[in-house]
């Protein structure tokens, strides 16, 4: 089995299963896209095309490029990112969840991955979760980070205050 039927297969794992670290690493430091022939830049226009369907609404393509852009790098933070944003527009909370724990195992120290899991644990009536994943994102803003993405904290903290 060569590196890049290595990784696809280890792609297909579920969170539950999630490989250890020393496998995420050598994911995280295979060249599949050499391997494949591909440069980065190939793969950002079918991500810019998946968002395009996203905003059109049109959900099914939208799911059917960002499946086909992890075929071809499957550690890709940016991929996930729409998956889980995707399912969340979708109402597919478990799966968005799924996909912003992948996030989190790429990129701990972003807080993108921590947010959108707070949302889908929010939606998924894990409050608990949500919270700690919250105040995770919050921590790895620190001052000066991203405003939009502070804002989107500030405003799902105020739907996890318990009622009076």
């Amino acid at each position: 089995m060569n590196q890049a039927e290595e990784i696809m297969n280890m792609q297909m794992m579920r969170v539950d299963a999630a490989p250890d670290s020393d496998v995420l690493k050598q994911l995280l430091d295979a060249d599949v896209l050499k391997a494949l022939g591909l440069k980065k830049d190939d793969l950002d226009v079918g991500l810019k095309l998946a968002g395009i369907k996203v905003r059109s609404g049109n959900y099914e393509e939208a799911m059917k490029l960002y499946s086909s852009l992890l075929m071809f790098n499957p550690c890709d933070f940016r991929i996930y990112k729409g998956l889980a944003s995707l399912c969340l527009e979708t109402g597919d909370h478990d799966e968005a969840l799924h996909f912003t724990s992948v996030m989190i195992a790429l990129k701990p120290m972003d807080p993108l991955g921590y947010y959108l899991s707070a949302r889908a644990c929010l939606l998924l009536g894990h409050l608990d979760e949500a919270r700690e994943d919250l105040a995770d994102a919050m921590a790895r803003i620190g001052d000066g980070g991203d405003a939009r993405l502070l804002e989107g904290c500030r405003k799902l903290t105020l739907l996890l205050v318990p009622a009076k």
